[in-house]
C-alpha cells in the first residue's frame, strides 16, 4: 500500500491533490488578479495561519480571508475528479506550514487555503494582491540592467517589427521606454505624444499585478539602460503605478509593443478642410481610415 504524504513530512519540494473544479478556478483568478504564480497565494495564507495560531498578528485583508479556513473539507468535493499541483516550500516558509500538523494532509490544508481565497470577495482579492506585492516594489533604483523572459513568437515578432522600422531588437525597445517616459512627462523636453499612444500606454502600466502568465520562459530578453535619468524615470514610473519590480516594467513595455499595431489613430480635420457651409462639432472625433490602419511602429520609428 502506497505511503500517504504528511503535512509534517520534512521537505522542500513536493505535489498535493486538488479537486479539478477548484484548480481551475483558481487558475483562472490567479491570472485575473495579477499575482506572480500560482503557489504564491496558498503559501502566503498558509503562513499567515501559522502567524495567527502564534499570536503574530496579520492584516486585517489576511484575517478576513483565513476566516473561511476549515480543517474539515466539504464531503461534496470528495466525488470530483482531483490533479496533482507542486508546490515549493522552503526556509522560515517550510517551518512555517510544517507545523499545521492539525490539517494531517499537505492536500488538506492547499484546499483549505484554496477554498478560503476562493469564497473571498473581488475587493478582498486585489487587496491582497496589493499587500503581497508591495514587497516587490523597489524604493530606490537599484541595476542598470532590465531583463525577462519572452516565447519564441513573441521574439519572433518583436525582431520583424524591429526589421521594419530599421533597428535592432534592444534599439526598439529602448525607444518604446523613452516614448513611455515622455508620454508620462517623466523626460524633460521630450516630444509630444500623439493622445491615442498616451492612453495605450497608461493602459498597460495601469495592469494589475504580474505579467507573467503572458510570457513564457523561453527567450531571455537582457539590456541595458544606463545610469543616467532614463533609469531614473523607470523608477519614477515604477512607484507612480506600484509596478512590481523592473522585469514587470519591462514586460509592460514589451506588451505595449507587441499590441502597439491595434491602436486606432484618430484624426481631427482642420477648420481649413471644410466649407462655410459645412457643420463641424469640435466634440466629434473623426477617423482617418488610412490612420487606422496604419502600422504603429511604422508610423513612429521610420
Amino acid at each position: 500500500m502506497k505511503k500517504k504524504r504528511y503535512i509534517m513530512q520534512d521537505t522542500a519540494i513536493t505535489t498535493y491533490t486538488a479537486p479539478v473544479v477548484l484548480v481551475e478556478e483558481y487558475n483562472r483568478q490567479i491570472q485575473e488578479f495579477g499575482f506572480k504564480d500560482k503557489q504564491e497565494v496558498l503559501t502566503y495564507l498558509a503562513v499567515g495561519l501559522c502567524n495567527e495560531r502564534n499570536g503574530i498578528k496579520n492584516s486585517w485583508i489576511v484575517r478576513g480571508i483565513l476566516s473561511r479556513v476549515s480543517v474539515e473539507r466539504p464531503p461534496v468535493l470528495r466525488i470530483f475528479p482531483r490533479t496533482y499541483m507542486g508546490i515549493q516550500i522552503r526556509g522560515e516558509y517550510k517551518d512555517k506550514i510544517l507545523s499545521l500538523s492539525d490539517f494531517g494532509y499537505l492536500s488538506n490544508l492547499m484546499n483549505a487555503v484554496m477554498e478560503a481565497f476562493l469564497a473571498a470577495g473581488r475587493t478582498e482579492k486585489r487587496r491582497l494582491r496589493k499587500e503581497m506585492h508591495a514587497r516587490f516594489v523597489p524604493d530606490v533604483p537599484g541595476s542598470e540592467w532590465l531583463q525577462t523572459y519572452i516565447s519564441n513568437t513573441q521574439y519572433d515578432k518583436l525582431f520583424e517589427m524591429a526589421i521594419h522600422g530599421g533597428m535592432s531588437i534592444t534599439g526598439m525597445v529602448r525607444s518604446a521606454i523613452g516614448l513611455v517616459l515622455a508620454a508620462e512627462y517623466v523626460l524633460p523636453d521630450a516630444c509630444p505624444v500623439p493622445y491615442e499612444v498616451q492612453e495605450a500606454i497608461q493602459g498597460r502600466l495601469r495592469i494589475e499585478g504580474f505579467t507573467t502568465h503572458r510570457f513564457s520562459r523561453e527567450v531571455q530578453f537582457r539590456m541595458y539602460v544606463g545610469n543616467d535619468g532614463v533609469r531614473d524615470g523607470i523608477y519614477r514610473l515604477i512607484q507612480r503605478y506600484q509596478i512590481p519590480g523592473t522585469s514587470e516594467f519591462l514586460r509592460r513595455v514589451l506588451l505595449f509593443l507587441l499590441e502597439s499595431k491595434s491602436i486606432g489613430f484618430r484624426y481631427i480635420p482642420e477648420e481649413s478642410d471644410f466649407s462655410e457651409s459645412d457643420y463641424f462639432d469640435d466634440n466629434e472625433m473623426y477617423y482617418n481610415e488610412r490612420l487606422s490602419r496604419k502600422d504603429f511602429v511604422r508610423s513612429i520609428y521610420q
